[in-house]
């Protein structure tokens, strides 16, 4: 439980520093963008970036995290291991132990 947990708030911790980063070029285009053209839609969204930022920050945090418990997104939560392959299969191991069991054939 204790390694879920761990698992969990490092997610958590993941997902808020690609926010920020993806929150950050997201501005930096916007920028470049009303730069190159003044007085259009990314000029005036731009104009305020600090309100721009954070309103970015929390809607691709929301996602991302909406993203980590989807299809795609799943990954298990430390104890096991799910790599989705396509057309709704993955590939789960719950168990290392009967993945790298011996096989003997006496009494072992």
């Amino acid at each position: 439980m204790p390694v879920v947990l761990f698992h969990f708030i490092f997610e958590l911790l993941k997902i808020s520093i690609l926010a920020c980063v993806y929150a950050s070029l997201m501005l930096f285009v916007f920028r470049m963008a009303a730069r190159y053209k003044p007085f259009n839609w990314f000029d005036k969204v731009s104009a305020k970036k600090l309100r721009f930022w954070f309103f970015s920050v929390l809607i691709i945090y929301v996602g991302l995290f909406f993203f980590m418990f989807s299809y795609f997104g799943d990954h298990g939560l430390a104890d096991s291991a799910r790599v989705p392959i396509g057309h709704w299969r993955a590939i789960e191991q719950s168990d290392a132990r009967h993945t790298f069991r011996k096989v003997c054939q006496v009494a072992c």
